[in-house]
């Protein structure tokens, strides 16, 4: 089979009307990306990447975001990857593993100036603000799992882009170096279950000093809730106020309710279907 990829792919590059090569990156010997008719962007073409060794494939892995195919992209694919490997996008259902899954929500309405983020004890921040306006937070690191939250509104005006939707927050999760099947994708654990949005509360928890409760207020303010967290002692007044910050959570924010769509999604986008033509 190895050896039939490697003359499939070959063979079935050279057609520019359906594949349009590209840079590889990493351990890879070659990279293409996939036309498809419904998607409008280049970038949204799906980016099939390559490596070879002793005239035989050694690994082929497809990056692309469902949303950006169009209702019939998967069929574009499918058709495309058919002439590559005996089954198609069902030849990578059945053998195939996720090794970074990006999953989003928007929360409409939600400026990101309206909650404050509770993370993790061991959650690495980061964020970016402009004029003192919250616009960008990173909880975790970039080169493993994290969570990114931003503003839609104001990333799309800075690249100077039109936006008429008011205030939407999206949630990204990113998880990398994994290895799920795509088979199992519609019973993925919920990736937004640690995420924690509260309410900076007016008073100081019932066992805390107000002088300190306003001092902190002032700090998370100017640093943000995670940081401002940090810069307490953890036995004691982290740990408290922590626990008082989780009993005023958003009650807009439902991640059981949010995750409850994951699997009608992906039944519905067909992502792991073996029923293809």
């Amino acid at each position: 089979m190895a050896e039939e990829v490697q003359s499939n792919i070959w063979a079935q590059v050279a057609d520019k009307d359906a594949f349009t090569q590209v840079a590889s990156k990493g351990s890879y010997n070659a990279a293409w990306r996939i036309k498809i008719a419904s998607a409008l962007k280049l970038k949204h073409y799906p980016l099939m990447q390559y490596r070879h060794a002793d005239k035989c494939a050694v690994r082929l892995a497809i990056d692309f975001a469902p949303h950006d195919l169009g209702p019939d992209g998967l069929d574009y694919m499918h058709i495309a990857l058919k002439s590559i490997v005996d089954g198609g996008w069902v030849a990578f259902v059945e053998l195939g593993k996720v090794n970074m899954i990006e999953v989003t929500v928007d929360l409409h309405g939600v400026p990101m100036g309206g909650f404050h983020v509770l993370p993790q004890q061991t959650t690495t921040v980061k964020s970016w603000s402009n004029a003192g306006k919250l616009e960008t937070l990173y909880l975790g690191k970039k080169q493993g799992n994290f969570t990114r939250i931003y503003d839609r509104g104001l990333k799309r005006v800075s690249k100077k882009q039109a936006w008429a939707h008011g205030h939407v927050t999206r949630v990204e999760r990113v998880l990398k170096s994994q290895a799920i099947p795509v088979a199992s994708l519609a019973s993925l654990d919920n990736v937004f279950a640690g995420i924690k949005m509260v309410d900076l509360p007016p008073t100081a928890p019932p066992e805390g000093k107000g002088y300190i409760w306003t001092l902190f207020c002032d700090a998370v303010a100017q640093r943000g809730l995670p940081a401002a967290l940090k810069v307490l002692p953890a036995d004691t007044y982290r740990k408290n106020y922590r626990k008082w910050l989780a009993q005023h959570p958003k009650p807009w924010w439902q991640p059981e309710e949010i995750w409850a769509e994951w699997g009608p999604m992906i039944e519905k986008t067909r992502l792991a279907s073996k029923d293809w033509f």
